[in-house]
């Protein structure tokens, strides 16, 4: 069964200013692949655990968090907006921006219908690996997001019982 989740004002205002403030300075540190920046930021270390948190509570799974992404697209990134799945065993993504036109995200449900979602500050979005998304590209602005991957623990020792 495909896991898809929205959730309305996960963060807090104060997250939302620090995340638009970081992204102020994107340029300077951001490296070509989707211009996605690495966050080991210290006024994001209480996000990473409210995330964590929730993950743990919501899924009751043993996981490990990777770090945390800002995710810049622009109207010269994703030329190619195929849908896909993320390797990851969760992904959850969060809007703090909406000063860009495209960026929608879309997915097939169960019943294979499209499903289109306009992002909106501090919309969250959270999805297992099974679900076939895409992103449609960007015309104008740039649409800024924050990503946590986790990839679930898995028991290394086999026993009998």
């Amino acid at each position: 069964m495909i896991q898809f989740t929205k959730i309305n004002n996960f963060l807090s205002n104060d997250d939302i200013t620090t995340l638009n403030k970081l992204s102020d300075n994107f340029e300077e540190y951001a490296f070509q692949i989707y211009s996605m920046q690495r966050i080991d930021d210290s006024a994001l270390l209480l996000f990473k655990e409210k995330i964590k948190n929730y993950v743990k509570e919501k899924y009751k799974l043993d996981f490990t968090l990777n770090p945390l992404w800002i995710n810049k697209v622009t109207e010269f990134d994703l030329k190619s907006n195929k849908f896909h799945r993320d390797s990851s065993g969760l992904t959850i993504v969060t809007y703090f921006n909406t000063m860009f036109e495209g960026g929608k995200f879309e997915y097939y449900d169960e019943l294979q219908n499209l499903i289109t979602i306009n992002p909106e500050i501090n919309l969250s979005l959270i999805m297992n690996n099974e679900l076939m998304h895409r992103i449609t590209k960007v015309t104008k602005g740039y649409r800024y997001s924050l990503v946590a991957f986790f990839d679930f623990k898995t028991k290394n020792k086999k026993t009998i019982i």
